[in-house]
C-alpha cells in the first residue's frame, strides 16, 4: 500500500522556497568568487570576465549587485590596470541608493557595497578578505540563518507563491467553457487548492487576469466567485476583502481609469454582495 503525500501548505512551501533561494545564492556567490579568482590567475581573459559582468548589469537585484561586489573585489585591481570601472561602481552604488528603502539588504552586503566603494576611490590599491555568507558554518543552511537575514528571502518566495495562485486562477477560468461548472467546484472542494489557504489573494487574483481582458472574461469570474460561495468554498468576507485589495492598488488606477466600471463587471455577477 502506497504511501499517502502530505498536502504541501503555503507555510510548507514557503519553507522550500526559502531554503532553494538561500542555497542558489550561496552557489551563485560561489562562482562568482571562482571566477574571480580564475580572471586573477590568469585563467580567465579580460574579455569573458568582462563579457560576464555586463551579463550581471543587465537585471538589476541583490543577487546580481552582490556578485559584482564580489568579482570587484578579486579582480578588480587587475582589470582596473587595463578598464575604467567607473560604469561598474556607479552601478551598484545607483542599485543601492535607489532601493535603501525598497529592499533590505543584507549586513554583509552592505557591507561589501562600502568596501567596493573605498576601494574604487583608492584606485584599488588595497584588497580585504572576501568573506562570503557560506564561510560561517551557523549559516549552512537556511535555518540556522537569524530571523533578520530569513526575512530576506520572504518576498522573492512570496512572488512565487503568488504566481502559483494566479495560474491556478487562470486553470480554473480557462475551464469555465471546456468543462462543466460543477466539475470545477467538486475539484476545488478535494485537490490541495490554495483557495482552501488564502481564500482572499485567490480572490484577488481571479480579479487581477481578467482586468485587461474582455468583459465577457470578467463576468464569467463573477459567475466563478458566486457559485463558489453558494457552494461554501469561498466566504463573502473574503470575496469582499479581495475586492478591496483590488480597489486599494494606487498603482493599478493610474494603469486602469476604469477601474470601478471593470470591477463592476465581476461584482454585478456575484448575488451574494447585492
Amino acid at each position: 500500500m502506497e504511501a499517502s503525500l502530505k498536502p504541501v501548505t503555503p507555510s510548507f512551501f514557503k519553507n522550500i522556497l526559502n531554503s532553494f533561494h538561500f542555497q542558489y545564492y550561496k552557489r551563485s556567490l560561489a562562482h562568482c568568487k571562482f571566477i574571480g579568482e580564475l580572471f586573477k590567475q590568469g585563467a580567465f581573459t579580460e574579455k569573458n570576465i568582462l563579457s560576464f559582468i555586463h551579463e550581471l548589469m543587465k537585471v538589476k537585484d541583490i543577487l546580481n549587485i552582490h556578485c559584482l561586489c564580489i568579482i570587484l573585489q578579486i579582480a578588480g585591481q587587475k582589470l582596473s590596470k587595463t578598464h575604467n570601472l567607473d560604469g561598474i561602481v556607479h552601478h551598484i552604488l545607483l542599485f543601492k541608493n535607489e532601493n535603501t528603502v525598497l529592499i533590505k539588504m543584507s549586513p554583509t552586503l552592505q557591507s561589501l557595497i562600502f568596501k567596493i566603494q573605498n576601494l574604487h576611490l583608492k584606485c584599488w590599491i588595497h584588497e580585504e578578505p572576501l568573506k562570503l555568507i557560506e564561510d560561517n558554518e551557523q549559516y549552512i543552511s537556511f535555518e540556522n540563518l537569524p530571523e533578520q537575514l530569513k526575512q530576506l528571502y520572504d518576498l522573492k518566495s512570496y512572488t512565487v507563491m503568488a504566481q502559483c495562485i494566479i495560474d491556478e486562477c487562470m486553470a480554473v477560468l480557462n475551464g469555465f467553457d471546456k468543462i462543466n461548472i460543477n466539475e470545477i467546484v467538486h475539484s476545488l472542494k478535494y485537490i490541495n487548492s490554495w483557495l482552501h489557504y488564502d481564500q482572499v489573494s485567490f480572490v484577488a487574483s481571479m480579479i487581477l487576469i481578467t482586468l485587461n481582458e474582455d468583459q465577457s472574461i470578467r463576468q464569467k469570474a463573477g459567475i466563478l466567485l458566486n457559485l463558489f460561495i453558494k457552494k461554501g468554498l469561498l466566504l463573502i468576507d473574503s470575496v469582499l476583502s479581495g475586492i478591496d485589495k483590488i480597489m486599494d492598488d494606487s498603482e493599478l488606477k493610474i494603469e486602469l481609469p476604469r477601474l470601478s466600471d471593470l470591477l463592476f463587471d465581476i461584482t454585478s455577477r456575484i448575488t451574494y454582495l447585492n
